[in-house]
């Protein structure tokens, strides 16, 4: 599949291994349960909303882009005997309730225990994941995980930039390996390498040490694209300098790079900009590229800066200038993709009134609304009150009126660049058509749980080609780049009230410590001081 060698814009993958294959009846465990846990969305969630695959069923993520189908292609690939264990993902969202969290931590542990003896074990986490009472709960499943599958088991692991990453969270794991790409697309090929680097330490070619370094700062995700953004220009200038600090031969000895700017609405002690550094036997070298990174990005935190943001009217008024098409703005603060409930009305209520030239999609989370569409059949007329029901803190309801023109079940794969193959649900949906002033129309998708606005597939899925659009209106941060890369030149990020906002200051931080920035202004003893640097 092309998510195999998918880009590396940063050269973190440092070392190849050969294609040498391991010894006869190797077995490795893989497992994915993966949640990005939002600490201001609404309410709390529940097990229900995890789509949960277990031992032989996962051989349907085969052609999935996910880290656990491209750790079980590449140890079959070697000739290892992996054994698909479990995998639940659900969309990022509130923290876990304890019972979802018991729920997860038990079907881990017991598909790890009935596995039989395992050699290894490759395990896809988010890193980003709490419930309410545990805010490093990835490390809790890690440690899960490697106790019951023994002490002379080797752990990969695999992680989504997004996380916070402890030097705890990885003690005794033997490599880390981290998305390399924002919008996320090398998934597949991340699992592919956590794989081929457990392979390398099973065949004793390496000997992988590891160090942490981390700075207190919290970074928009509108601020993390790679390639193309500030972070890869600032990593790579760093990695240059750091080369020539440190000289070649010294150098060489890295295996693996990650970067993890944690996702900035993980309202969680040590929430900040990580980066980890893995050397085959060179502790003095992991620790001092790994600080040199760091404190590169920490220098440099005045460069992350917001991209323009605009009024909802203003949005829509530029996006009328927009050559190529489907014109696109975002309601990045609104986005289920972050956490947020999708529910919001800041770009809806002003379509409403404003209007526009052409035809327009949009989407909106809205259960008693959808209830109503599916009450009546496709073609007719329908008066509706949409909008802030999920969670009313940042909008309000919307009256409309037009025409339900189809209905029916949300359940559908990913057909993205960045997820491809992954099923999801949007729950039940109806399509409504609006009549817009411009003279326009909205085809507005309502659905019982957040879609995909970012993907295709969730449009495609509701009868919608979002490609014949005028305007498309997503819910997404950075996951809709991937897909209508002709939006990145000049982002149309709408001026919206929500959970996910990229004005960090907008939100209440209770629990991280220290305060990072740019909640907090640094003075020039503490910067001295603010890089933090441990083995793991």
């Amino acid at each position: 599949m092309r998510h195999d060698s998918a880009p590396d814009p940063l050269g973190l993958r440092r070392r190849r291994f050969p294609d040498e294959p391991l010894r006869p009846h190797i077995r490795v465990g893989v497992a994915s349960v993966q949640h990005e846990s939002n600490s201001f969305a609404p309410g709390t969630t529940g097990i229900e909303a995890f789509r949960i695959v277990e031992g032989a069923g996962l051989d349907r993520m085969a052609d999935t882009n996910t880290e656990l189908a491209g750790a079980v292609a590449e140890l079959r690939e070697r000739g290892a005997d992996p054994v698909p264990l479990l995998a639940a993902h659900a969309l990022p969202s509130a923290p876990l309730t304890e019972e979802a969290g018991r729920q997860l931590i038990d079907r881990l542990e017991r598909a790890v225990r009935n596995a039989g003896q395992l050699d290894a074990l490759v395990l896809a986490l988010h890193g980003a994941a709490s419930t309410v009472e545990d805010p490093a709960f990835d490390r809790t499943l890690l440690h899960v995980a490697m106790g019951a599958a023994g002490p002379d088991v080797v752990v990969a692991l695999s992680l989504d930039l997004h996380a916070n990453v402890t030097a705890d969270l990885l003690t005794g794991v033997g490599a880390v390996v981290g998305y390399a790409t924002n919008p996320h697309v090398d998934q597949r090929a991340v699992g592919r390498r956590a794989a081929e680097l457990l392979s390398a330490i099973l065949a004793g070619s390496v000997h992988p040490v590891t160090a942490v370094s981390s700075c207190p700062a919290l970074f928009p995700d509108e601020t993390l694209r790679v390639p193309g953004g500030v972070l890869a220009q600032v990593l790579s200038e760093g990695l240059e300098a750091t080369a020539s600090h440190v000289g070649g031969a010294a150098l060489a000895s890295v295996l693996e790079i990650g970067v993890f700017p944690t996702q900035p609405w993980l309202d969680a002690p040590g929430a900040g900009f990580t980066v980890t550094v893995t050397c085959d036997g060179d502790a003095l070298c992991a620790a001092v590229v790994a600080e040199r990174l760091t404190r590169a990005v920490w220098e440099r935190r005045e460069e992350f800066t917001v991209p323009e943001l605009l009024s909802p009217g203003e949005a829509l008024r530029r996006a009328h200038a927009v050559r190529t098409r489907p014109a696109v703005v975002t309601e990045s603060a609104d986005a289920p993709t972050a956490g947020a409930a999708g529910d919001g009305t800041g770009v809806l209520s002003v379509l409403l009134h404003d209007g526009f030239r052409g035809r327009v999609m949009l989407t909106i989370v809205d259960p008693a609304a959808v209830a109503a569409c599916h009450q009546v059949l496709p073609g007719t007329p329908i008066a509706l009150s949409v909008g802030a029901s999920v969670d009313p803190r940042w909008s309000e309801p919307v009256d409309l009126s037009g025409t339900v023109s189809r209905s029916g079940d949300g359940d559908h794969p990913l057909r993205g660049v960045g997820y491809e193959g992954m099923h999801v649900s949007m729950g039940r949906f109806a399509v409504v058509s609006v009549p817009l002033p411009g003279p326009g129309v909205l085809d507005l998708l309502v659905t019982e749980a957040p879609a995909w606005s970012a993907d295709p597939g969730a449009w495609q899925h509701a009868g919608l080609d979002p490609a014949s659009a005028d305007l498309l209106v997503v819910r997404s941060c950075t996951d809709y780049l991937a897909n209508f890369p002709h939006a990145a030149g000049e982002p149309l990020i709408a001026d919206v009230a929500g959970p996910a906002p990229c004005q960090l200051r907008r939100l209440r931080f209770r629990s991280i410590d220290p305060l990072p920035h740019p909640l907090r202004h640094w003075d020039d003893t503490e910067d001295r001081n603010a890089i933090i640097t441990r083995h793991a």
